[in-house]
């Protein structure tokens, strides 16, 4: 049988590791919200924090300029990239743990047969400046 002393020191790291994971998912969602609400005061409007924070609080006010940049263009497309982001994200993980791989290596994807054409693709690509040799050279 187990002793509780022998329960109570297994139980610690294992309570130790899921405090670090709650934290580390807590100031992940405090990034992303932080993120999106930069978004959303950068940009050719500049909305200051208070203009944002008066949108946000008040949707059903008046239809101002700043409401509908905030509702009708930049939430919509912040909650889409945000969606997108977790999905992708949740899309490696599945595929890692499918896969049985934590780190996957590019050859696993296909990537090697891509490699010349993302050669030839930089080669062309920086070849339009100046720097890259001519015919004559």
């Amino acid at each position: 049988m187990l002793s509780a002393d022998h329960t109570r020191s297994a139980a610690t790291p294992y309570h130790e590791l899921l405090r670090y994971r709650w934290l580390l998912m807590a100031t992940l969602v405090f990034v992303i919200v932080l993120s999106v609400l930069a978004d959303f005061t950068l940009g050719p409007s500049a909305l200051s924090w208070s203009e944002l924070w008066q949108a946000l609080m008040n949707p059903a006010g008046e239809q101002s300029t700043t409401s509908v940049i905030v509702w009708q263009l930049r939430l919509p497309y912040s909650m889409m990239a945000v969606a997108i982001g977790l999905g992708l994200g949740l899309a490696g993980a599945e595929m890692q743990t499918i896969l049985n791989n934590p780190w996957p290596a590019p050859l696993l994807w296909g990537f090697r047969r891509l490699l010349p054409l993302a050669h030839l693709w930089l080669l062309f690509s920086i070849c339009h400046y100046p720097v890259c040799p001519t015919p004559g050279w």
